[in-house]
Parts: C-alpha cells; structure tokens; sequence
C-alpha cells in the first residue's frame, strides 16, 4: 500500500487519512506543529550525490592482463557475430557472467599462436563453416576453448600465412629472439605436432632450431621426410 492510496483532508485539529471513503487513521495537529516549525522550508532539500560505480562493460584497474585480453576477445566475438547474423552489436560477455572463462581460455590460445582476438574469431567461424559444409554455424563460447577451436586457429593462420608469406624466410629478429620468445617459431612447432605444417613451416623451425640449438630436433626431422 502506498501514501498516495490515502486521501488526506483537515478536520478541525486533526489531518484525516481517508481509503474508500472511510476514515482510517488520524494524526493531531498539535504533535505535527513542533516538527514543521523546526524546518527551514525556504531551504531546499540537498540532492542525493551519485557515486560513480564500475560497470562490468569495462575491464577495471585491478583486473589481469589475460582478463584484458578476455574482454578485447568478449568483443570480438559480439560484433563479429552482430555481423554474421545481419543484427546490431550484442552485449558483450562481460568478466561477472559464466562464459567469460571461456574467453579467458580462448585468449591464452589466441597468445600462445602470436593471433589476435579478431583473427581467433574469424578462425573459428571458418573453421565451423568448413565443418557444416557452408551451413552457417556461429560459434557458442564453450567453442572457443577446445582443442578443436585450436586446431581451427592454426588452419586458419596457415591458409592465411600461405597467401601473404609463403616462404617464411628468416628475419633479424628470428636470430635474436631466444626460441621461447619467438610466436612465429612457436606457432609453426605447434603445427607440425598438430600434423597442420606444410614444408615451408618445417623448414623454418629447423632453420631456426640449428641457428640457435644448434642442431634439429628429431621430430622435425621426420615431419621433413614426408616432403
């Protein structure tokens, strides 16, 4: 029940509350007199401050850089579906709900090939695509962090590596970054245990292999003789 479900009116010294013509309750003049004088009404009433709250649209301060790289992949994946589909954007999956985890493991896969979150997501539409013989299956966030949705990705850089750069030559960098630190020599050793290098891949990795170990691993070797 609300106040304003009250009519209110003055009958001598009191003030009546009155519901369905009735009178239900009433309050004495005399014990509202001292309360009203004690107010200054020519004062206004100060308005109540807004304290700016974070949102779970943004990553905050405190949050870890995969929780960044989580959020960036969130987005990624809310406007490359908003396009698939022909809509506006969607809310993005923000770091409170349940299937932001399966942003934060899509993101480690993403870092561990050197992809970013857009070129994952494209990654994992074609691969998808390819699957369903063209059938146009969007891919569910629990797709994104399967070794599927790997193997996906490293199809996906191949085709795209063979386009731009099919010769995968060595560069100054390739010399000086230590084998752990260097995304192209990582991602292409990923390939060759996923069976996805082709013989230029292979031939980079041991290129590099003897460069800086300064011998090839055996696997490579193998993986080589097939050519």
């Amino acid at each position: 029940m609300k106040f304003s479900d009250f009519e209110i009116f003055e009958d001598d010294d009191k003030i009546k509350f009155r519901q369905k013509g009735k009178t239900v309750a009433y309050i004495n003049k005399g014990l509202l007199s001292p309360l009203i004088s004690s107010l200054d009404l020519d004062k206004p009433f100060p308005k109540k401050s807004k304290v700016a709250e974070p949102t779970d649209d943004e990553p905050e301060a405190g949050d870890s850089e995969i929780e960044v790289k989580a959020y960036q992949m969130s987005k990624a994946y809310a406007k490359a579906k908003a396009k698939f589909f022909g809509a506006k954007i969607t809310k993005f999956v923000t770091p409170k709900q349940r299937d932001f985890q399966h942003f934060i493991e899509a993101a480690k896969l993403a870092g561990r090939h050197g992809a970013t979150a857009a070129t994952y997501i494209k990654a994992q539409i074609a691969g998808l695509d390819f699957l369903q013989q063209g059938k146009g299956i969007f891919p569910k966030p629990n797709h994104l962090a399967t070794e599927q949705a790997e193997t996906r990705l490293l199809e996906y850089m191949q085709a795209e590596k063979r386009e731009t750069n099919p010769d995968t030559p060595i560069t100054a960098e390739d010399r000086r970054l230590p084998l752990d630190d260097n995304r192209r020599y990582q991602t292409r050793l990923r390939m060759i245990d996923w069976g996805q290098a082709d013989e230029a891949d292979a031939k980079f990795v041991a290129a590099l292999q003897k460069l800086h170990l300064g011998k090839v691993q055996k696997s490579v070797t193998r993986y080589l003789e097939q050519f």
